[in-house]
């Protein structure tokens, strides 16, 4: 490995987007978060900038890498496959990592994936079956089954008392966040806590309602409950609030964000729906 100038680091880490128009600033920051890079691949020891940017613990090394890639819109830039300035940091942010890796100052050999803008996510998916409890909600079953549905895991409180507007504000915020069109097939997931009250669960149901149902849906709606409320869920809104005849109301299953499900056909008897659970995992892989 060649030795290597440490840039000095730069005296306030705090801009704003109009200082991305100076192009001396641009690459200094640039410059900076490569060398966080380099430090870590190198294992050299961590500066302040370094800590504060790591979102996890420090990375342990189980193995010697030999080979790196790289995903993400900045990897276009690093393999050479976009050269125009967008707008932001990306291009200078390429270029200087490309930089520790032709000089050898990141001493691993480059290999080119086909995927890089799109290939943001390195990971391994996790298959769970898991099967509803008998209080569902299931009166049009013609849907099933359903197959990659996307989790909705809103961030609720289910207090005492429930707040419907807080509910839909929360199911629209998450629904954001996914990018998912709020009429669009999915599997709305939350935790139920608490005695269930008629007033709690009508609140609730007031919620998801409004969010999801006006007008009444013509995809299916799945409800994930790991709570023992699914029937009388699916039953409020569908009897009562009149949100159509594609809400399927499940209960028993524990989901997270991220997550995507297959449901399957009802099985009778017991009466119950199983569900293949697809989550996102990452982890270190070990070597003998």
């Amino acid at each position: 490995m060649r030795p290597r100038k440490i840039p000095q680091p730069i005296s306030v880490w705090s801009f704003d987007s109009d200082s991305l128009t100076d192009a001396r600033l641009r690459a200094q920051i640039a410059t900076r978060l490569a060398d966080v890079l380099y430090r870590v691949m190198t294992r050299q020891p961590d500066d302040a900038l370094t800590q504060r940017l790591q979102l996890t613990e420090a990375l342990t090394w189980p193995v010697i890498p030999e080979r790196i890639t790289f995903s993400g819109g900045v990897s276009e830039y690093v393999y050479g496959r976009e050269t125009r300035p967008l707008g932001d940091i990306a291009r200078e942010l390429g270029l200087a990592v490309r930089e520790l890796v032709d000089t050898g100052s990141i001493p691993l050999a480059l290999d080119a994936l086909p995927h890089g803008i799109r290939a943001t996510v390195i990971g391994a998916s996790q298959f769970t079956v898991q099967v509803s409890g008998k209080t569902t909600h299931a009166e049009n079953q013609s849907m099933l089954p359903l197959r990659n549905v996307p989790v909705v895991f809103p961030q609720l409180t289910l207090d005492h008392v429930v707040d419907s507007h807080e509910v839909q504000l929360a199911i629209e915020s998450a629904c954001r966040l996914r990018e998912i069109d709020r009429q669009a097939l999915m599997a709305l997931a939350f935790v139920w806590q608490g005695d269930p009250e008629y007033s709690r669960l009508r609140a609730v149901c007031d919620g998801i309602y409004r969010a999801l149902c006006t007008p009444a849906r013509t995809t299916p709606l799945v409800i994930v409950i790991d709570g023992d409320v699914g029937r009388l869920i699916g039953q409020i809104l569908v009897r009562e609030l009149g949100a159509g005849s594609q809400v399927i109301s499940l209960d028993g299953v524990a989901l997270q964000d991220l997550d995507f499900v297959d449901v399957g056909q009802m099985i009778t008897p017991p009466g119950v729906i199983p569900l293949v659970i697809k989550s996102l995992v990452f982890d270190a892989v070990q070597s003998d």
